[in-house]
């Protein structure tokens, strides 16, 4: 929105009419708000120049450097990134001792390097690196548009800039993006390194003194050199905001994000940004949340997913025959809407292949029924499992039946799934399965027997086509292909799959991390239909129920809406990179941002989002709970995310980027690089508590130290055998005050596992307090030195062995 108010100083907004007013602040959207008529107001417009009328495609000025030191005479040299950068800052500082300026060229920066190369070797030295900021830089057309407008208007129009580069290599790089006929008509070029001063320290005052008696209109994007400083030299100055906040925000995060997960950024190339002239035109603030993640969030990503997808196709194209392009839905859904807007192929369709579909086509001997059941044994998941393997839901009921009381029911189901009959049951169901999912595919997608699939899907082993291809290829000479957003390595994975993100692009504990959390992307991609179980005898789909709500629907809806509107607009502007390096940053910065730094805005659109398991099943789970991380987090630490098929929750980054950035990045390092982390390393600090044990007439007595979690609560684990005898937990003689949190019954076998808290028990209710006085919510004083929770002993005994867990916080 463009501001007309300015806050800074009111009076150096001019108007010479009424009814013209000059904005003091603009952003990249409302170029346009710089009229004729505010123009005609000026004799002379000054422009900024790096930032205003050229933009670099990367992230921060010294990304040049990290393209530079790949040049030939940078390389010969060994004129590294890193020291151009330091020559760069101890030629400034050699300035200003001698002679109170900061401001340098070009040949002062690499004397510093060498004090000894020659003119020749200044000058190749100099044309890379303007050969390279050639490379990088791009006009920004809407600021380009203002300023041929006010030559137009017959405007002396003049650069103001700060660089180390002289006015002539200025003026080299500016003809070669605006052309020598619009240098040629500049009224002047004004570089810092030749004033010896920058803008705020008085350039302004030399393009002043160089304009006299004339009206002068700055316009860059630098609230202090080109606004602030500008009005100190009496120059009238709009502010071009190059990004929205909220933008600028994302941007800051994906930078961090590719610093985390890509080494070679910054180190061997530089950071990229390609799509920064479409997202600095959108406007968040006149946008929902929805949109925002659509459109510059999901936007370049699904972009740069299908530039890859096409890239890939184009590779194959030498091929006798077309290779068919089939995206796997659901979670293909938004990648075969993006893919057919940039692209239009008629090649490619959506077909409805699931996983479960996947694995119920593949049984075709008893190899392939004995791998199904290795993979999944562990589980515990009979019903599912008998489901996926074809049997009907009274014969699930029936193998249930026979596994009751069994003292290892995962032995016995193998068994019973192992015996003859259910072998050939299973081969025989399966095959009939292929058939119908044969007819579908051909009745959808015009597959016929010899031809070449490529399966495209979000990744990440790829289940359809590891499962289907050795059938596929035996049974109708069709060859399967697989190109993912993200895909893992898996044995022979070059000969016939790649991915946007594959193992030779990102190695692969990053690969592993972004897998491990992608659940929240599957949503954001998946069909809001429902969920297909198996293909009738003339090939159409016969879907399963919708575990999903409408609300989440109709949120979806307006993301992947806004996601397609940014692939129009890169279409439409022509905006589409294809670069290799580029479409990697963004796939990795973009996703690993969104997983693991979401913001609060994305986290409030997001937090009711549940997960389809999609397998044959109805489960549903969260995806987080930004409440319960937090308390999971005072009760355990950071040791609380599991991975039970129960009860977990998908995407545990997000709790902890609401709990604690530093939390957040611990989790980060430690998959990006493997650590072994345990309780006893997070922290040294302990709190020690005396704990009696009373049985009848034996006591005895311990100091037991409880560990820091989160919050400035600690846990006090207490082994309690099979838990008969009172527990006396005396607090009374270290704190006046403390914040009971939980007190917890737990297996000492399940603690610490993805099972802990299907097995633990809150048994508070077994709590007494003595010389203790309880104020609500947890908070008890300790009336004397000998104040002490009592823990009475378990109604029920058992076999098993169990501690006690009894988180607290110390208020004094």
């Amino acid at each position: 929105m463009t501001e007309t108010i300015d806050l800074l100083k009111p009076s150096n907004q001019v108007s010479t009419h009424a009814s013209v007013r000059v904005p003091v602040q603009i952003n990249a959207s409302e170029c346009d708000h710089i009229s004729d008529s505010v123009l005609s107001l000026f004799d002379v417009i000054t422009f900024d120049c790096f930032d205003t009328l050229l933009w670099r495609n990367a992230d921060k000025p010294i990304d040049v450097f990290y393209a530079l030191q790949h040049q030939p005479t940078f390389k010969k040299m060994g004129f590294t990134a890193d020291l151009r950068m330091k020559c760069e800052e101890i030629a400034r500082r050699r300035q200003w001792v001698r002679r109170g300026s900061r401001e340098v060229n070009l040949r002062d920066i690499y004397l510093t390097f060498c004090e000894t190369l020659t003119d020749d070797d200044i000058q190749q030295l100099s044309n890379e690196e303007i050969q390279q900021e050639m490379a990088l830089c791009y006009p920004f057309l809407p600021m380009i548009d203002v300023l041929k407008r006010a030559l137009a208007l017959n405007k002396k129009v003049s650069i103001v800039s700060d660089t180390y580069l002289r006015k002539e290599q200025l003026m080299a790089l500016l003809s070669h993006h605006l052309g020598k006929s619009v240098v040629d008509c500049l009224h002047g070029v004004l570089v810092s390194c030749e004033f010896g001063a920058s803008k705020s320290d008085g350039l302004h005052k030399n393009s002043v003194a160089q304009h006299k008696k004339n009206t002068i209109l700055h316009i860059g994007d630098h609230e202090v050199a080109d606004v602030i400083a500008a009005r100190s030299a009496g120059v009238s100055a709009i502010h071009f905001k190059q990004q929205h906040e909220t933008i600028k925000t994302l941007s800051r995060l994906r930078a961090n994000t590719l610093s985390l997960f890509d080494a070679r950024i910054r180190e061997q190339t530089p950071m990229f940004t390609p799509y920064k002239t479409l997202l600095s035109q959108f406007m968040p603030d006149t946008n929902t949340p929805e949109t925002t993640l659509g459109y510059a969030v999901l936007g370049p990503l699904m972009v740069a997913f299908a530039a890859d997808i096409q890239e890939k196709v184009k590779s194959l194209s030498h091929t006798s025959k077309p290779v068919k392009v089939l995206f796997l839905l659901r979670d293909g859904h938004l990648p075969y809407q993006v893919y057919q807007t940039l692209y239009s192929n008629d090649h490619a369709k959506p077909v409805r292949i699931s996983r479960f579909a996947s694995f119920a086509a593949s049984f075709c001997d008893v190899t392939n029924i004995e791998n199904y059941l290795s993979e999944m044994i562990m589980g515990d998941r009979y019903e599912d499992m008998a489901k996926q393997l074809l049997f009907t839901q009274q014969e699930c009921h029936q193998i249930l039946n026979q596994m009751k009381n069994d003292h290892s029911p995962q032995q016995r189901f193998i068994k019973l799934m192992l015996t003859k009959s259910n072998i050939n049951l299973i081969i025989e169901r399966s095959q009939q399965y292929r058939d119908r999912l044969m007819r579908y595919l051909k009745k959808e997608a015009n597959v016929e027997h010899g031809d070449t699939l490529l399966l495209i899907d979000l990744g990440y082993s790829g289940t359809t086509q590891t499962k289907l291809a050795p059938i596929f290829k035996s049974a109708y000479q069709i060859t399967l292909l697989g190109h993912y957003l993200l895909s893992l390595s898996t044995p022979a994975w070059r000969g016939n799959r790649s991915g946007l993100l594959d193992p030779s692009v990102c190695d692969e504990n990053t690969l592993q991390t972004l897998v491990t959390y992608i659940a929240l992307l599957e949503q954001l991609c998946t069909t809001t239909d429902k969920s297909v179980v198996d293909f009738d005898e003339s090939g159409s789909p016969i879907y399963g129920d919708s575990n999903i709500n409408q609300d989440q629907h109709d949120v979806l809806t307006r993301i992947q809406s806004a996601t397609v509107n940014f692939a129009e607009e890169v279409k439409a502007k022509h905006s589409l990179n294809t670069d290799a390096c580029m479409r990697h940053q963004v796939a990795l910065g973009e996703l690993g941002r969104l997983l693991f730094f979401p913001t609060m805005e994305e986290m409030n659109l997001l937090q009711t989002f549940k997960f389809d398991l999609n397998l044959g099943t109805s489960d549903v789970f969260e995806m987080f709970d930004a409440e319960k991380g937090l308390n999971s987090l005072r009760e355990r630490g950071m040791f609380f995310m599991e991975k039970n098929l129960k009860n977990m929750r998908t995407n545990y980054p997000a709790e902890l980027r609401y709990a604690s950035l530093s939390s957040l990045l611990t989790l980060v390092t430690q998959h990006r690089h493997r650590l072994t982390l345990n309780h006893s390393e997070m922290s040294f600090r302990r709190y020690p508590v005396t704990v009696i044990a009373l049985k009848k007439d034996k006591s005895a007595t311990e100091v037991i130290e409880a560990s820091p979690t989160f919050d400035g609560y600690f846990s006090l684990m207490i082994p309690i055998g099979q838990g008969d005898y009172f527990l006396g937990l005396n607090f009374g003689e270290n704190t006046a005050w403390l914040q009971l949190h939980s007190v917890t019954l737990i297996p000492v076998y399940r603690w610490n596992t993805d099972q802990e808290s299907l097995h633990s028990t809150d048994i508070q209710s077994n709590v007494i307090l003595e010389a203790m006085t309880d104020h609500g919510h947890g908070l008890l004083h300790c009336d004397s030195p000998g104040a002490t929770l009592l823990i009475k002993p378990l109604e029920k005994i058992s076999n098993e062995i169990k501690m006690v867990r009894v988180v607290f916080r110390p208020i004094n």
